[in-house]
């Protein structure tokens, strides 16, 4: 792994051994390619779980004798507006929960914000955009209605402009029935210079980026789901089981889309900073037998295999060979290949690099776009 690589995996970690920590700050005092560095912490959504990780593991003298003398300050600039900003959407998210909660309608608090308070336990550390929901079919329209009644649109926003572009009858319409959600949710935001609207992502589907109509195991996740206290608000969220369930399922959802790879979203290593965090974290703990069995039942052995191969392929071998043997399918294939928009069938491109190779590789659109010539 090149020095650049190394240091950006280290940093993303909170879990370094002695040898490691001696390693990273050995690496932090020498002339890198910084510029670099720094660009791929932003890309890859980082910059404050690196800023963490500088945190724990180095003295107020060692911070100020870096290589690239502006690396901390800047990383610490960033922190803090991102602090500020999820400080701020937690905020907007209790207002929705709780009315939510008042209105007796079933849901559940997905990904973002509970892996920051519980996983990471830092609010600051774990970028996030939005707030996914999950709610029950039944009672989508409702949510939606008890929603708007707080000042939030279903549309877009324009940044240049800074104002929630309504969706159109037609975008209404047709977004639920090719995908997992509706038309996103947003409220304006005046008081907070780094947060331009709360949005809120209703989703009535396990099924990832599809129509696929997943009800039962709608209500079967609800059932067996747990509260989390956040501030005096018991918000329900997935049990952990089927929580890591879900972050591999959309980890693979999302890496292997043309349309992510466009926008430059498929192989974000916050996201499998998300998994291997989930092993190592000592707030929560995995059932393993359960979910094995899980993963099995919803023949979902391949998603989680992929999820779990690319961790390993930039951490190293984190879970117990037998778990992965038993994951393992017959044609690993797929590991490599992109399917076209709303198919796993329809093959976009197939990757020729290795997995930590094109993990680091911001060229990918245009060997994306080679292949659709």
């Amino acid at each position: 792994m090149s020095m650049d690589r190394r240091v950006i995996t280290l940093l993303s970690r909170f879990d370094l051994n002695d040898k490691e920590i001696l390693e990273l700050k050995e690496l932090m005092n020498t002339h890198a390619n910084w510029a670099n560095i720094y660009g791929m912490l932003f890309h890859h959504r980082l910059f404050g779980i690196a800023y963490s990780t500088l945190t724990k593991y180095f003295t107020y003298a060692e911070l100020k004798e870096f290589a690239c003398p502006t690396f901390y300050s800047n990383l610490r600039n960033n922190y803090m507006m991102q602090l500020s900003k999820n400080k701020e959407h937690l905020k907007q998210t209790l207002n929705v929960c709780e009315v939510l909660l008042d209105q007796d309608i079933k849901f559940i608090l997905l990904k973002g914000l509970t892996l920051a308070l519980n996983v990471y336990q830092d609010i600051g550390c774990r970028h996030f955009n939005d707030t996914d929901i999950l709610v029950h079919p039944k009672q989508l329209e409702e949510a939606i209605s008890v929603i708007k009644d707080l000042g939030y649109t279903q549309g877009g926003f324009d940044f240049v402009k800074q104002e929630v572009i309504p969706a159109t009858r037609r975008e209404l319409i047709t977004r639920p029935l090719f995908s997992h959600e509706v038309v996103p949710l947003r409220k304006k935001i005046d008081d907070n210079p780094f947060f331009d609207a709360h949005v809120i992502d209703l989703q009535f589907s396990i099924d990832l980026m599809t129509g696929n109509r997943t009800d039962e195991l709608v209500e079967e996740v609800m059932e067996t789901s747990i509260r989390l206290d956040i501030e005096q608000c018991h918000v329900p969220s997935l049990n952990w089981d089927d929580s890591l369930l879900y972050v591999c399922m959309h980890y693979y959802k999302e890496a292997t889309s043309d349309f992510n790879v466009y926008l430059y979203k498929d192989l974000g290593i916050y996201k499998l900073c998300d998994i291997y965090h989930m092993f190592k974290s000592p707030k929560i703990t995995i059932n393993w037998d359960r979910f094995m069995a899980q993963v099995k039942r919803l023949n979902l052995q391949k998603e989680v295999y992929y999820a779990f191969s690319y961790m390993h392929a930039l951490y190293g071998h984190v879970l117990p060979d037998s778990i992965i043997s038993e994951l393992k399918p017959d044609n690993l294939e797929y590991l490599n290949e992109v399917y076209k928009i709303n198919s796993d069938k329809k093959l976009a491109i197939t990757w020729e690099s290795e997995i930590a190779d094109r993990i680091f590789d911001m060229d990918r659109v245009s060997l994306l776009l080679k292949s659709t010539v």
